[in-house]
């Protein structure tokens, strides 16, 4: 028997891009994100940018999925997993009081990305 130290879990960053209007990408993201992170055994980081950030704002039904979004968003921020916004985009600019999350730029999503052992993007 061998003493060996934990092995860290693996990461994976999720890149949402997708406009929820005319996509489930978002809503599968954000769902995806959060039974992966249920599961504790791997860490997931969640990116949302260009038109999938109209998603995280109140949709009354307009877009795919939106179940998934509502149910399972919460579930990210209650397990504080890491969830970014496009830093600089005119809709979280706009909606800053509405979306809380951290913002990074390009440089930044480059070094989280750089951070994790995975990248899927939607």
């Amino acid at each position: 028997m061998t003493d060996q130290a934990p092995a860290s879990p693996s990461r994976v960053l999720i890149v949402v891009s997708a406009n929820p209007r005319t996509s489930g990408r978002l809503a599968e993201a954000i769902r995806i994100a959060a039974g992966v992170s249920a599961w504790q055994k791997v860490a997931v980081t969640l990116y949302v940018g260009g038109d999938a950030l109209q998603g995280l704002l109140p949709g009354d039904g307009l877009f795919v999925d939106e179940d998934n979004i509502v149910d399972f968003l919460p579930t990210l921020c209650e397990r504080r997993q890491g969830v970014y916004l496009e830093q600089g985009h005119p809709l979280v600019e706009s909606n800053r009081d509405r979306l809380s999350f951290p913002e990074i730029d390009a440089g930044g999503l480059a070094r989280l990305a750089a951070g994790h052992d995975y990248v899927m993007r939607f």
